[in-house]
């Protein structure tokens, strides 16, 4: 792992600085008893708050910052998915996260509009609080208040206009293949991301993270996937942005090809995967075209914690966040970060960073004599 990232985001048992408040959200008080309990062994990191409804979360928010939100998602008057809409509205910046004992394909579309991720009844509390405390240390790194709003609020990413005509037509007809679908998908950041965030939830019960975008639509299934579709929660074209919309994808694709053809075996697919969505903090930072300049770094950084939100495996997550510096990387053999930022600087125009054979991490790999195989590589990958 890259040094730097590490102490990033690993929590320490020094703790944070100062606290961070999570506010559970149930009409049963005795899980809201078990959630307190369970978390008061990292009362040194963080600060509690329950309520017992959506109305009294609302109330509570209204009071106090609030960093983290999990939200029950059956409750009588207001159900979660209405009472995490209000939080996305008016507190984007606050994670929300939907706790559910019950799985339906009708529930997962209603998450998918308010909640970054969903869990299941009963939650491990130190797996639950590992993963709040990433997400919340690599939010520390974007002091922009706006920009953790306007990445907190995203609960779909600009597509390309060709995707949202290819895949609408796709699930239209009965005799489309999951294959099919996947080549669609695979050629998308936007929804590559939304259904790596839909089957990595709770709601499919999968024993392990999926980080390939064909593994995730075999395992949503085509009638998933076309109800996404139609409920319009995987689709979204942004209209006046929709031409750098086009180059943001056309090269991150041409990157996730050549990432794919640059790594071992072992690690192409999620090379491909990383690379492809290398750059989805820029999708997220259209959504502000008045907001701050962002160097490779700090898109790297806002995709990054956007895919963290969004439950995404943190090996992707991680690859997103330090592939612009994978210099500064440390690990002893050839890591998803170091393929991603070898490969962009491969498509670089020449003299628009130092020269590769410079690199100190090639050298520290011993990879240095690969270079000239791999810009053959680069100079014949398709546009």
């Amino acid at each position: 792992m890259n040094r730097a990232l590490e102490e990033m985001l690993l929590p320490r048992e020094r703790g944070i600085e100062g606290k961070h408040t999570v506010l559970f959200v149930d009409d049963d008080e005795r899980v809201l008893d078990g959630l307190t309990r369970a978390f008061f062994q990292f009362r040194a990191r963080w600060k509690v708050l329950r309520a017992p409804g959506g109305a009294a979360g609302l109330e509570k928010l209204s009071h106090e910052p609030v960093d983290v939100v999990v939200s029950d998602m059956r409750m009588p008057v207001m159900d979660g998915a209405a009472f995490l809409q209000q939080v996305r509205e008016r507190w984007p910046s606050a994670v929300r996260i939907i706790l559910s004992g019950h799985a339906d394909t009708e529930l997962t579309q209603r998450a998918l509009g308010c909640a970054h991720q969903w869990l299941s009844k009963p939650c491990d509390p130190p797996a639950l609080e590992r993963r709040l405390t990433q997400i919340l240390r690599l939010r520390n790194e974007l002091v922009d208040q706006k920009v953790r709003g306007a990445a907190g609020k995203v609960v779909v990413l600009p597509s390309r206009i060709e995707t949202i005509q290819r895949l609408q037509h796709a699930v239209g007809d009965e005799a489309t293949k999951v294959r099919d679908l996947a080549a669609i998908v695979e050629s998308d950041i936007a929804v590559t991301a939304k259904v790596l965030q839909t089957v990595n939830s709770a709601f499919f019960g999968l024993g392990r993270r999926i980080t390939r975008a064909d593994e995730a639509i075999a395992y949503l299934g085509f009638a998933m996937v076309r109800s996404l579709v139609q409920a319009d929660l995987i689709l979204y074209g942004l209209g006046a942005g929709a031409e750098e919309v086009e180059r943001v994808h056309r090269r991150s694709t041409r990157l996730a090809r050549l990432a794919f053809a640059l790594a071992p075996s072992a690690l192409a697919s999620e090379a491909f995967t990383a690379a492809l969505l290398h750059d989805v903090g820029s999708l997220v930072l259209l959504q502000d075209p008045e907001g701050p300049a962002a160097t490779p770094r700090f898109r790297g950084l806002v995709g990054a914690y956007l895919l963290l939100m969004w439950g995404i495996p943190w090996s992707i997550a991680e690859a997103v966040a330090v592939q612009a510096v994978f210099e500064t990387n440390e690990a002893p053999t050839l890591a998803l970060a170091d393929i991603v930022g070898i490969a962009r600087c491969l498509l670089e125009p020449p003299g628009q960073g130092p020269p590769l054979e410079e690199s100190r991490r090639l050298q520290q790999l011993g990879l240095v004599a690969q270079l000239p195989h791999w810009r053959e590589l680069a100079a014949n990958h398709p546009q």
